[in-house]
Order: structure tokens, then C-alpha cells, then sequence
């Protein structure tokens, strides 16, 4: 839609570009004085129509252009009223099989990534190990964003920052960090501690 759009918007404006311009500064102008007669109406001239199309057109393409960061895509869609279904991910294929079957955007499971390498999702993955998977994630997803799994963020205040940071670097569109103590449960088992509200 937005190809046709432009293709529109060029034909319109093959003119003249500096015509435009100047017809779009014109547009506000005082009506003539001169009098005119009762059964004649006032047209616009065929430059100033012109205009006002490709204006037109141009500030309708900008709305209709879709964000173009993954980050800025994730924040559409949470800025929607509607709950979003979001599937995990944990390799290249499984990231490939949620965008194609049709999904707004996924998750990188830790539980996942952890299974796939042989490990039990209890902290045992480093967090270089958890970026490598979410780069090879955000490579196969073209058009969706993903959320990652950034555990307990791999340590403390400062180890979280970094954690975000290189989680951004390779590609992801946010992370979801949890507030367990170390070392860290996954989330679906009943025995968990929690880090207290201070920290």
C-alpha cells in the first residue's frame, strides 16, 4: 500500500517541486477583493490542488510508515489496548515458526535455551551464552521484536545494567529480568525467595 502510495505521490509532484513549495505557502493567503460574479465559484488553481494533494499524500505515508526499530515496534504494540499472545523462542527455527505462523512478536525462553544446550533453567547458563542465542534469535525475526529472558540480570545492580545493555546490542527489543535471589529457580517450580524491597 505504501508503494502505491508513493507511486501516487510522485506522479503528482513531477511538476514541479518548487511549484509545490511555493502553492503550499500560498494556501493560507487572503481571499482577492476583487468582486466576482454571483454564479461563478471559486476554484483553486490546478497547481495549488497539486499541492494540497502531494501534501496530502506525503503526511499520510508518514502516518502509515510502520516504526522502524525493533524497540520502537514493541513499544506500538504495548501502547495498544489488547492482550498480545506471545510464543517462545530459544534457536533461529523456532524464532522463524512464530513470526511465520503469524505473531506480533515473541520471547526468548531461558527455560528453552537452557534445554537446548542440555541444562536444567536453573542459573546455570552464563549470560554471554544467553546473548549469543538472543543474537542468533534477532537475526532469523525480520519483522517481529522479541522480548528476552535476562534472569536475575547475572549478579547485581550493576551486572543488571550490563545485562540490558548487551542484550540491546545483539537485538533485542527489551528483557525481562527477574527479582529472585542467587542462585535462581525457574519460574514454573514452587520453591523461589525473592530479593528483599531495599535491594
Amino acid at each position: 500500500a505504501n508503494r502505491k502510495l508513493a507511486a501516487r505521490t510522485a506522479r503528482l509532484s513531477s511538476t514541479s517541486c518548487k511549484g509545490a513549495a511555493l502553492t503550499l505557502s500560498s494556501l493560507g493567503r487572503s481571499p482577492s477583493t476583487k468582486p466576482r460574479q454571483a454564479h461563478s465559484r471559486t476554484r483553486p488553481c490546478k497547481d495549488e490542488m497539486r499541492a494540497t494533494a502531494v501534501f496530502f499524500l506525503l503526511w499520510h505515508a508518514a502516518a502509515l510508515e510502520p516504526p522502524t526499530t525493533m524497540p520502537a515496534r514493541l513499544r506500538a504494540l504495548l501502547a495498544r489496548e489488547q492482550i498480545h499472545i506471545m510464543p517462545c523462542c530459544y534457536d533461529g527455527l523456532t524464532a522463524r515458526l512464530v513470526e511465520r505462523a503469524g505473531f506480533d512478536l515473541s520471547f526468548m525462553t531461558g527455560f528453552g535455551v537452557a534445554a537446548s544446550r542440555g541444562y536444567a533453567d536453573a542459573g546455570l547458563l552464563s549470560c554471554g551464552e544467553m546473548q549469543d542465542s538472543a543474537r542468533i534469535v534477532a537475526a532469523s525475526l525480520k519483522n517481529i521484536p522479541f522480548i528476552a529472558d535476562g534472569d536475575t540480570g547475572y549478579g547485581n545492580a550493576v551486572n543488571v545494567r550490563r545485562t540490558v545493555s548487551g542484550y540491546a546490542q545483539v537485538g533485542a527489543a527489551g528483557v525481562m529480568i527477574e527479582d529472585q535471589v542467587a542462585p535462581k529457580r525457574c519460574g514454573h517450580t514452587g520453591v523461589k525467595a525473592v530479593v528483599g524491597r531495599s535491594e
